[in-house]
């Protein structure tokens, strides 16, 4: 994958999900019934970011529209069109999408 035209200090999905546990699993509940497992530590720290922040979100979807129809890319799905799926996905499998 060329990664030269990616911004390394871009915040991925994944580390993004992997701060949001680390957090959950870091703060201070303390001993209230309700916060004991790790899912409900999510959910209450969730919650919390949609209150304060939930606001941001159709605004960023927008501006993600707009950028996407501006830069206009091509799909970068391949669809395997040989009839009788020999090649690259070995024959008679499928693919899943």
């Amino acid at each position: 994958m060329d990664t030269e035209g990616l911004d390394t200090r871009i915040l991925t999905y994944v580390d993004f999900l992997d701060a949001l546990v680390r957090v959950a699993a870091n703060y201070p509940f303390g001993d209230h019934e309700e916060y004991q497992t790790m899912d409900q530590k999510l959910t209450y720290l969730v919650e919390k970011l949609k209150e304060k922040y939930g606001s941001l979100g159709k605004g960023f979807s927008n501006s993600q529209k707009t950028k996407d129809e501006e830069l206009d890319f091509p799909c970068k799905m391949v669809v395997n069109d040989d009839s009788d799926m020999e090649g690259e996905y070995g024959e008679g499998e499928e693919e899943e999408y």
